[in-house]
């Protein structure tokens, strides 16, 4: 970054800001709601990345949540220091980096079960009622994820896949959680894939289907 580059918020009207006809990352209504409640909840606290034509570079979600509330402006940070090129990567990097993280589930079941107990809105969090119950149930049983995935059989190494297995997902954050976790590469058209990962030529491969 350019030492003499000054990154300044600034309010915007909503009505100027325009989302990056490229952007990756899709957003639910079940999210925009829930971001919508933490921007009750805690107002405005992470502005809207733009560049100088007040495209948006990061924060395509927090706009539709704003949207959503009705409201008029919003916090924006002009990045006019970066290339086009770095723009691009930081849309990318910004969603993917927040990925590359994990839970200590056995703090957090601790501390949403005493948030619980103040009665506060876990929606404001981004944690629907099934989530916030299966967190839980992790910390009491004093699991975590990543150990309960360790001895998950691994599958025979040829077309024939040893068992087919349906897992079903609550939301996007789910399914993220899950790539990052199985390093399984998932896509918005992926229907069926292989643990541990296998390139396979024809689509009539990509499932799981019993020898029997």
């Amino acid at each position: 970054m350019d030492e003499n580059a000054k990154l300044q918020v600034e309010y915007r009207s909503l009505d100027v800001l325009t989302p990056f006809a490229r952007n990756a990352r899709t957003h639910t209504s079940a999210q925009i709601d829930q971001l919508a409640s933490s921007l009750r909840e805690f107002g405005f606290t992470n502005p809207i990345l733009i560049d100088e034509n007040n495209t948006i570079i990061a924060g395509h979600g927090r706009v539709l949540a704003a949207h959503k509330l009705k409201l008029e402006r919003v916090p924006t940070i002009s990045l006019q220091h970066l290339t086009e090129t770095q723009r691009k990567a930081y849309s990318i990097a910004d969603n993917q980096h927040a990925l590359n993280s994990t839970w200590d589930y056995g703090i957090l079941s601790e501390e949403l079960e005493e948030l619980t107990g103040f009665s506060f809105d876990l929606s404001a969090l981004g944690f629907d009622d099934a989530k916030y119950a299966q967190t839980l149930s992790f910390g009491e049983e004093g699991n975590d994820l990543n150990e309960l995935w360790q001895d998950m059989p691994e599958f025979i190494n040829d077309k024939e896949g040893f068992r087919k297995l349906t897992v079903h997902f609550l939301d996007q954050e789910s399914v993220d959680a899950f790539q990052q976790l199985t390093g399984l590469p998932l896509t918005d058209k992926t229907r069926a894939t292989w643990y541990p990962h296998r390139e396979i030529d024809r689509d009539a491969d990509k499932e799981y289907r019993s020898e029997a």
